[in-house]
């Protein structure tokens, strides 16, 4: 049975979140073992500068598009795993403060998505097929943590390893398919509405 073009961005906008939480939360989760006061202090920045953002992060959706703006945020993600690979106070706090901004956008823009890309029929069960897609990370991403901490793979080669998964999160979200204003796109058992068109 063919996929509607709704129905591929939501398993899309699934996938990618999976890869980039699975990354992230893994991450987070070594934040203030590894890091002790310094990661608790980049975890707090991050959240205060996410909190903030979120009274902006929808204009800069709107002007970039919520497509554009999806690998905006996936980037800025990217970019705080990245800096758990040698850590330092020099790159570690810019980074939460990128990330912080960057998961606000993000958050925004998959709410874009999810929603432009369902009708009145079918997000419910769209919205239930991106959780469930995302819920996977806490399971997959503590285990492969847990896997290559027991091998005795060290912590350089395992934040090397997220920060590539988060990279591919980033690639993915241009997967997505825009859908016109006002496309006669079928998704599920229900048309598209008029005007969900994103970038």
């Amino acid at each position: 049975m063919a996929v509607s073009r709704g129905r591929f961005n939501v398993l899309v906008l699934g996938a990618c979140f999976f890869l980039c939480f699975f990354s992230f939360n893994t991450t987070q989760n070594f934040a203030t073992t590894l890091n002790g006061t310094l990661g608790s202090l980049s975890l707090s920045l991050l959240y205060l500068c996410f909190s903030a953002s979120n009274l902006f992060s929808a204009t800069v959706v709107h002007k970039l598009g919520a497509r554009m703006s999806l690998v905006l945020g996936g980037a800025a993600y990217t970019v705080f795993i990245a800096a758990n690979i040698y850590v330092t106070p020099y790159t570690l706090m810019p980074a939460s403060v990128i990330i912080g901004v960057g998961a606000a956008i993000l958050w925004t823009a998959q709410g874009v998505v999810l929603a432009k890309s369902s009708s009145s029929s079918t997000i419910g069960s769209n919205s239930g097929i991106f959780w469930a897609m995302f819920q996977f990370n806490g399971v997959f991403g503590n285990l492969f943590a847990a896997v290559l901490i027991a091998i005795g793979i060290d912590s350089y080669v395992l934040f090397v390893c997220l920060t590539i998964s988060s990279t591919l999160a980033t690639v993915g979200f241009l997967l997505l398919k825009p859908l016109g204003t006002g496309e006669a796109e079928e998704a599920h058992d229900g048309a598209v509405e008029e005007g969900v068109g994103f970038k």
